[in-house]
């Protein structure tokens, strides 16, 4: 064309779609070891309302920043008599794991238990709760994992947020 004048082309994709079965899957070896981790915790706790008296779900915020071992199950199938949980190796780097948890006994869940343990001397057994984790590893050593915890009943007790770098961070040490 003409000195000054420019043609405007539409630019490449730089990245071409790929089915997501084809993405890559994690493996123990790259989601296991030291991770310096940033959580955010969000804990419901159970109030009354001063102005309208009725009992509602305050949720308390918190933060940590520390280093956590995590160290995940290989991909095999679960032990028979165990129900513990188990972990989705899906592609694209995301992990799905369920796992059976202890709630504190004697809590608003276990009234029974608390009453127990305080007339016999004895700890009340602990009530198994559930955890839903799913975790999105990404290249270059930096995770993103959602945990949701769950009770006995079913009621949603708290969520965590963490961010995790493996080693440690960029620029410093934690």
């Amino acid at each position: 064309g003409m000195p000054g004048s420019a043609t405007l082309e539409s630019p490449k994709s730089i990245l071409e779609p790929v089915p997501c079965t084809r993405l890559p899957r994690a493996t123990p070896e790259n989601a296991s070891g030291e991770w310096s981790c940033f959580t955010v915790i969000a804990v419901g706790i159970e109030e009354e309302d001063a102005l309208s008296g009725e009992q509602g779900v305050v949720w308390v915020y918190t933060s940590s920043e520390d280093k956590q071992y995590w160290e995940l199950p290989e991909r095999r199938a679960p032990d028979e008599g165990t129900d513990d949980g188990g972990t989705l190796w899906l592609p694209g780097g995301v992990l799905v794991t369920f796992k059976m948890v202890d709630v504190k006994a004697g809590t608003d869940d276990t009234p029974d238990n608390a009453e127990a343990a305080a007339h016999t001397g004895r700890e009340a057994p602990a009530v198994r709760g559930l955890c839903m984790a799913t975790t999105w590893l990404q290249d270059g050593g930096t995770a993103l994992q959602m945990e949701r915890y769950y009770d006995a009943g079913g009621e949603l007790r708290d969520v965590r947020l963490t961010r995790a770098v493996k080693g440690g961070w960029v620029g410093g040490t934690m």
